[in-house]
């Protein structure tokens, strides 16, 4: 029979030491004079860990696995106002006992702590700094003594026990949620300051001095690796073994449901990395806009159109019961850019009809400016990608973000990707400072016979198979990019949006303000997959959701395949929802037209958790109006662009 598992035990398997006397399970706050310590056996664990992610990893964790955290309500007034009586009265209710009421009290008491441990420390020396850290922990007495009751006192308490419904809750699972909300207060603005930045909280700082400390470690290209972890959080913020737990910075606080997700505000509890990893990328230096500023996103449908023989056989099989094979899709919109001087031309022209987009949309529309650039699923590959930033930021100096589906990755790997690109503002244009972050798509895209028929490629592909997207999926990871004050914005990739897993417990987790679908696919309209899937993420986390497609596949429903939708210029080619408009927004670029421009505002959200806190300073993106952009003769300026066949 297995050993009970405790609450001590799970806190030496989050945080193990090795054989070594000098090894220790986390970095921690020094003793405050005295040890702490209900027995020796609990040396290395004594004293609670020097930064919040870390507190907030086992206290969550300890949450999860005995259910604590569905036994916990706010603890609100009586019916007269009075606050003697909490929610409503057992005996009118005749409900349980175990319930986790938590009072304004608590919550306010746990606060303050919080921010004592926000209190920067600093020092120009290492004695300097350890005595501020040992001044600091004397203040902190609210942390120490809830971290030693916890482990010292119910240390030996079962994790998960079964009690009848009228006993009382376990008392450790108070401490626990307390030093959640501890850790949660205390990490209030993480990861929504750029890495660089002074402004930056003092435990942020370290743990991102302890991330570049495990890649020069792990890794062997150390100047690469310190490039790499100057950009971003690389899987958790906490020490924390990764197999079990990671913790991440947060967007926004689900308004429903009842998880642990509905019990933090400013920090996710997240799966282990190998179910799948959250990377967050905080914004650029000297970037960062306040969220009350509009956001003009322009949105180009490339490709325009797709030819049948783009859609590539790879292999197949069959079997009495079943056929199916693997197809991959050329790009034959970018075939001119395979040579050095096709490229630099393709490139050109890219550049001048994004341009030509842009300019369209302020003369004739009034945009103030473009803030992004989105391009759907397989719109480019990444060398043109990667050639199209630093140019785009050079004529858009307010450019903040560009977006757009991929056919390989920056080490040349074929299959499907998106690449987010962020912007650091300079005030000379031709300095361009930028990070992208490039993952790969997490599920293949399956072509049965209903659909080749309906986009017309019986011609290219065997309708007896069932043809699945060649891909490797070998990485499970979903990339969160900061911007302006408090958003945070997740690019998917078609299947990506409509799978549970294994994104979705990281969207739900993380709540990105914003989620960018890129598709490849037909009109986005209200009655399809992608506007169910969207409707989802608006309600839990609360996310704003926008999906794109690019036209090639439409238009070659009207040409040669079975339309779905009424007319040719009704070429929906995006989709709007967020949590103020009770149905989604339908985003057209009808026939004569080649992009369209979204404005987009924001509005503040009183965010709340499970346990009765409030945040004031949650953001949602929110619609403002959308107008097509045709270029004038755009045919005949960018004909390898735009050209499509007539009907037949």
């Amino acid at each position: 029979m297995a050993s009970e598992r405790t609450v001590l035990k799970a806190l030496h398997e989050l945080f193990p030491v090795g054989k070594n006397e000098t090894d220790v399970p986390y970095m921690s706050w020094p003793a405050p004079g005295r040890a702490t310590a209900v027995d020796c056996s609990l040396e290395r664990y004594a004293n609670p860990p020097l930064l919040p992610f870390d507190v907030f990893a086992i206290a969550s964790h300890l949450l999860e696995l005995s259910g604590a955290y569905h036994h916990i309500v706010p603890k609100l007034d009586g019916p007269d106002g009075s606050g003697t009586v909490s929610f409503l009265s057992l005996d009118h209710r005749k409900g349980a006992k175990r319930r986790l009421e938590i009072s304004p009290r608590s919550i306010n008491t746990c606060r303050a702590i919080a921010a004592i441990w926000r209190e920067d420390i600093t020092g120009s020396k290492t004695e300097e700094i350890e005595t501020n850290l040992h001044n600091r922990i004397v203040k902190l007495r609210g942390l120490t003594r809830r971290w030693t009751l916890l482990f010292g006192k119910f240390g030996n308490a079962a994790i998960f026990a079964k009690t009848d419904e009228q006993e009382s809750p376990p008392k450790w699972w108070a401490l626990a949620h307390q030093l959640l909300m501890i850790a949660d207060e205390a990490a209030v603005g993480v990861g929504f300051e750029s890495l660089d930045e002074v402004k930056m909280l003092w435990f942020e700082r370290h743990a991102q001095s302890l991330i570049f400390d495990k890649l020069s470690f792990d890794d062997v290209e150390i100047d690469d690796d310190y490039f790499e972890a100057s950009q971003y959080y690389r899987t958790s913020l906490s020490v924390a073994d990764h197999n079990i737990v990671c913790v991440q910075p947060k967007g926004r606080t689900t308004p429903v449901g009842c998880t642990m997700r509905s019990l933090s505000h400013h920090l996710a509890l997240l799966p282990p990395q190998g179910v799948a990893r959250a990377d967050w990328y905080p914004p650029q230096p000297d970037a960062i806009l306040t969220d009350e500023e509009e956001l003009n996103m322009l949105l180009i449908p490339l490709p325009f159109w797709i030819p049948d023989r783009a859609f590539k056989g790879v292999s197949t099989k069959s079997t009495p019961t079943h056929n199916w094979g693997f197809f991959h899709v050329e790009q034959t919109w970018l075939a001119r850019g395979c040579d050095p001087i096709g490229h630099t031309a393709l490139l050109a022209s890219l550049t001048n009809f994004i341009l030509d987009l842009t300019l369209k949309a302020k003369k004739s529309h009034h945009a103030r400016d473009i803030d992004a650039i989105v391009l759907p699923e397989l719109a480019l590959d990444f060398k043109t990608y990667n050639s199209l930033v630093p140019v785009l930021k050079q004529n858009l100096t307010k450019l903040e973000f560009f977006i757009a589906g991929l056919s390989d990755d920056v080490g040349g790997r074929k299959g499907n990707f998106v690449a987010v690109t962020t912007f650091k503002k300079t005030l000379d244009p031709q300095e361009v400072y930028w990070n992208t972050s490039v993952r790969e798509k997490h599920h293949r895209w399956k072509l049965n016979r209903s659909q080749l028929e309906s986009y017309g490629l019986t011609g290219a592909l065997n309708p007896k198979y069932e043809w699945w997207e060649d891909l490797d999926l070998l990485s499970r990871r979903v990339d969160f990019t900061a911007f302006r004050k408090r958003s945070v914005l997740a690019a998917m990739i078609c299947e990506d949006l409509a799978r549970v897993d294994p994104c979705q417990e990281l969207l739900r987790s993380i709540g990105p303000n914003l989620i960018i679908a890129l598709l490849m696919d037909a009109p986005q309209l209200p009655t399809r997959w992608p506007a169910r899937y969207a409707t989802i993420l608006a309600e839990d986390p609360g996310s704003s959701v926008l999906t794109l497609t690019s036209k090639a596949l439409m238009n070659r429903q009207h040409i040669v395949g079975s339309p779905l939708s009424a007319s040719a210029k009704d070429r929906v080619i995006a989709l709007w929802r967020d949590d103020h408009h009770g149905a989604p927004i339908q985003i057209a670029c009808p026939d004569h037209c080649q992009g369209v421009w979204l404005k987009l505002w924001s509005a503040r959200v009183t965010d709340g958790a499970l346990d009765g806190r409030e945040d004031i300073h949650g953001k949602t993106w929110i619609y403002g109006k959308h107008e097509a952009l045709e270029i004038e003769k755009a045919v005949a300026k960018y004909p390898e662009i735009l050209t499509v066949p007539s009907r037949i």
